[in-house]
């Protein structure tokens, strides 16, 4: 059997995805710098790039199979073309890759140092709270926000007990909130690789997209789908699918 790795979302703690991938079981996880040393602060214009020793020391050997989530997927895209013989088959969900137009628009907002007024995700991640007082107050709030309507309750459960954790008397962020609004800021920086050199890919390539998503958009979907083995969009789902539809997902990859 080969192994089986698993490169999250920005912001969202592996232990998010375990109902739908049995992490530590069947899949390992890929643990990013941000949850490895919580204390120490993001680099300066930081590019996704700073990720890629986390995945080289976690993968040692050749034809794996890669599951990937928004930024998570992006990086296994990346890694898989820069490395033919170390990925067999990749499985992203939507990816964090976006359009040409989208690119360079971005590249000008960054001149312009503009991005933490008009990124959504960075005006979102930054007005977040940061302390919960207990597992059940926070679902409890959660459940009435919009962005999670799509959850069950367990799922839901499942995905806040994944992302706070017991800081003395009170609940954390787990995922640190200035690393997840850097990591935001550093969006489209692998894009451009990833679109001179996909035609370069040779692992099999599974594409899953939300119905209705902010982040992988008509543009990428179009230029993706034609290097796609297969390319596959869920219904009634949005940016958090592999939490909305777990079992979904979960058939598609067995």
């Amino acid at each position: 059997m080969k192994n089986i790795y698993l490169l999250p979302a920005n912001g969202i703690h592996h232990t998010a995805y375990d109902s739908v991938f049995n992490i530590n079981k069947n899949v390992t996880p890929i643990v990013y710098a941000p949850l490895k040393q919580t204390e120490v602060h993001p680099p300066l214009d930081l590019s996704w790039s700073y990720f890629f020793s986390d995945i080289n020391d976690a993968v040692q050997c050749n034809y794996n199979i890669g599951i990937g989530h928004s930024l998570g997927a992006t990086l296994l895209l990346h890694n898989a073309i820069k490395y033919p013989q170390r990925w067999k088959k990749i499985i992203i969900i939507e990816p964090a890759i976006f359009s040409k137009k989208i690119h360079w628009a971005y590249k000008l907002i960054r001149i312009l140092k503009l991005e933490y007024k008009t990124h959504p995700m960075i005006r979102l991640t930054k007005n977040r709270r940061e302390q919960f007082k207990s597992i059940e107050d926070t679902f409890n709030r959660w459940r009435n926000y919009p962005t999670f309507k799509y959850l069950s309750d367990d799922n839901l459960l499942d995905y806040v007990k994944a992302s706070i954790v017991k800081s003395e008397n009170t609940f954390k962020l787990r995922f640190p909130k200035q690393w997840e609004i850097e990591i935001y800021r550093g969006m489209c920086s692998l894009d451009s690789f990833i679109w001179q050199n996909i035609k370069n890919l040779e692992a099999e390539l599974i594409v899953i997209g939300a119905e209705t998503s902010n982040t992988f958009m008509r543009g990428a979907r179009q230029r993706l789908k034609k290097h796609a083995d297969l390319f596959k969009i869920i219904p009634n789902t949005t940016h958090l699918l592999p939490f909305e539809a777990p079992k979904v997902i979960a058939d598609l990859i067995n």
